[in-house]
């Protein structure tokens, strides 16, 4: 379940007061404050005002079509990472179904056909002019840029096509977590520098980078 720190005391939120199941996968935080979870087998939930809503008190439409986020189209698909972006869009990265976005209630999906290069995605971020970059686990890093998918992986200088996770550095430069255990950087110019074994990084897998305050 999910449990909130109020600077004093916890409070949990499970199963027991409405969530469909207890296994978080992703949070987000929406423009309006509300808590945004995914639970196990494509499930979402919010928490909004002290209480637990579900898909069934969203009205989610898939495209349009009537159909719920659990719909016959990515029904049972497990949600690996959640994001909203600058105008309120929810972004939502599915094991093994691509990525959906969310505006205005209904549900819109990206795949293959819309020229996503691969259908795991491990990880969201939104860089400083608002383009959307997705990690994919085995197609590396994708940027969506006015509709269209540009992908950075080994091909283009990348030292993995696994992409765990990303983001943008105070400089402009595009940091990426590779799953052996390196760093790889796009610099604004488009040059990529990888921070391997051998400058002294983890062996293992990297699942999570941030940047301090002072760079």
């Amino acid at each position: 379940g999910l449990g909130r720190f109020d600077g004093r005391r916890f409070t949990a939120y499970t199963s027991l007061d409405g969530l469909t199941n207890n296994a978080l996968s992703a949070l987000a935080i929406a423009p309006d404050g509300s808590v945004w979870m995914a639970a196990a087998h494509g499930q979402l939930a919010r928490l909004a005002q002290g209480r637990v809503e579900n898909e069934s008190e969203f009205g989610i439409k898939n495209d349009g079509k009537g159909d719920k986020i659990g719909g016959d189209e990515i029904k049972g698909d497990d949600i690996n990472a959640l994001l909203f972006d600058h105008d309120g869009n929810l972004w939502i990265g599915f094991e093994s179904r691509g990525l959906a976005r969310l505006h205005n209630g209904a549900l819109s999906l990206y795949g293959a056909t819309n020229g996503l290069p691969g259908q795991t995605v491990e990880s969201f971020f939104e860089d400083s002019e608002h383009n959307l970059w997705v990690g994919l686990f085995d197609s590396g890093l994708v940027q969506l840029r006015d509709g269209k998918f540009t992908t950075f992986g080994k091909a283009e200088g990348l030292s993995s096509n696994i992409g765990w996770c990303g983001l943008q550095a105070k400089d402009g430069s595009i940091w990426m977590a590779t799953s052996t255990g390196g760093l790889d950087r796009i610099l604004p110019d488009g040059a990529v520098r990888s921070y391997t074994n051998g400058e002294r990084q983890s062996s293992e897998t990297i699942h999570s980078i941030l940047q301090t305050r002072d760079g």
